[in-house]
């Protein structure tokens, strides 16, 4: 096969070549994201963590009313009234 090159006679011949593109080496790794977000989804972060935070202290006071001991019955209520309330039925003396 014989290559013919363009005499320069040619239109166009001396327009210079087209840049050659160099590719440059990515900062990271495929598939990592910029720890940039909106401040939508900072809002959306803020109320995931609240909601569990609240979740948390429900959980714990469960289970630290659960450990108390002083005058509780089975059901969890103590057996006397707390002081200034009335029982229904009986009359203060």
């Amino acid at each position: 096969m014989d290559t013919k090159t363009a005499p320069t006679s040619t239109p166009g011949a001396d327009l210079p070549s087209p840049p050659t593109r160099t590719r440059k080496k990515a900062a990271r790794a495929p598939g990592e994201r910029s720890l940039v977000a909106s401040p939508t989804t900072w809002f959306v972060w803020a109320g995931v963590a609240a909601f569990f935070i609240l979740l948390i202290g429900i959980l714990v006071s469960v289970v630290v009313d659960s450990f108390e001991s002083s005058g509780s019955t089975p059901g969890g209520r103590s057996s006397s009234p707390r002081p200034g309330t009335q029982v229904p039925g009986k009359r203060s003396t």
